[in-house]
């Protein structure tokens, strides 16, 4: 849900929850030819109808982002067989005081540089 009820005639939403109360407020938010990217998941019914759709010719699409256990099964197995080395990647953290040093080195550190600020 938006902090901002009064929040009206965007071009995008994004429903991320799952829950299928939360697809008519967001779509009640869209301008005419919106569009609404369903991302969470539920195996509930929706309040929904059809007039909703086509009359104010929405665009609902589905974005499946993992699927879950496989994809983490399968990233665990990749790990473990050395297909994807992350420390090939993820460098040591630089403390916070080095953050100079860490934005310098983004220049030419290949990987991933990052700030530590719990250190």
């Amino acid at each position: 849900m938006v902090a901002d009820d009064a929040v009206q005639d965007v071009d995008f939403v994004f429903e991320t929850s799952g829950v299928p109360a939360a697809l008519p407020p967001a779509l009640s938010r869209l301008t005419a030819g919106g569009t609404a990217v369903l991302i969470g998941i539920s195996a509930q019914p929706l309040d929904l109808t059809l007039w909703t759709i086509v009359y104010r010719q929405l665009k609902l699409v589905g974005s499946l982002i993992y699927d879950h256990p496989g994809d983490f099964a399968g990233s665990i197995a990749a790990l473990e067989d050395g297909t994807v080395a992350p420390h090939r990647v993820l460098r040591p953290g630089f403390p916070l005081s080095a953050t100079a040093d860490a934005f310098a080195a983004v220049r030419s550190t290949a990987g991933k540089c990052w700030i530590d600020v719990t250190a």
